[in-house]
């Protein structure tokens, strides 16, 4: 009677099969993780379409003007003394507090209550102060990781006397050198810093075109002062 022995795999064999692992691990892994930051991207993107619809909702309300352009004492933020009050006072609007943050914004958390939202600790997007529902083009909200070393610190301002040397950038801490920007028509944007540049130049000459107050402002998140 023949005895049937089992066999097992050599090391040989073992060590090609680790091998061959290895290297489809090596080939997925950037597709997954490439896969994740598209998704976060995405939904950064869903984020800031809901924050345009809501300022526009909310300007519809209050003769055309967002927030920020309506004293507190009537609704508005404009000399709250909070700034999380951009954001505060179009809640209903807004439905949720984890729309103003964004997913990739490791320096955040998500915030679960407008009474006890804070700038510093939950809002990821700054606010476009010159935004005018009347110029589609202006810019209404966008990204934090904006910066222009000439510009400001908290607030990034420029006018007609820089119209040919504005340096505004995104850095690499939200979507690698890039950023999205929501603009006053209610238009989603994804924008390298050139492309940023070109937009903020764009509405400072829409609005000396017009006559009117040639200022880009972007205030940027921030708690009580």
């Amino acid at each position: 009677m023949r005895r049937s022995t089992a066999q097992g795999f050599t090391l040989i064999e073992l060590l090609v099969v680790i091998a061959i692992i290895a290297i489809l691990a090596a080939l997925l892994l950037p597709a997954l993780s490439g896969a994740k930051k598209k998704g976060k991207g995405a939904e950064c993107i869903n984020n800031q379409k809901q924050i345009g619809i809501a300022f526009r909702l909310w300007a519809n309300d209050n003769e055309e003007k967002f927030p920020w352009a309506v004293d507190a004492a009537k609704g508005g933020s404009l000399n709250s003394g909070d700034w999380t009050d951009h954001y505060r006072v179009a809640s209903n609007e807004l439905v949720t507090p984890k729309v103003v943050f964004c997913p990739t914004d490791k320096q955040k958390v998500v915030g679960t209550l407008w009474n006890t939202l804070d700038g510093d600790r939950h809002i990821s997007f700054f606010v476009g102060l010159d935004a005018d529902e009347s110029k589609p083009q202006t810019v209404l909200a966008g990204d934090r990781n904006v910066y222009d070393a000439s510009a400001g610190i908290t607030d990034l301002k420029w006018n007609d006397a820089v119209i040919g040397s504005v340096q505004a950038k995104w850095d690499n801490m939200l979507h690698e050198n890039s950023g999205y920007i929501v603009l006053s028509d209610g238009s989603v944007q994804h924008t390298t810093s050139q492309q940023l540049q070109d937009q903020i130049v764009s509405a400072l000459n829409t609005s000396l075109a017009v006559g009117t107050n040639a200022t880009v402002t972007f205030s940027l998140p921030r708690g009580v002062q």
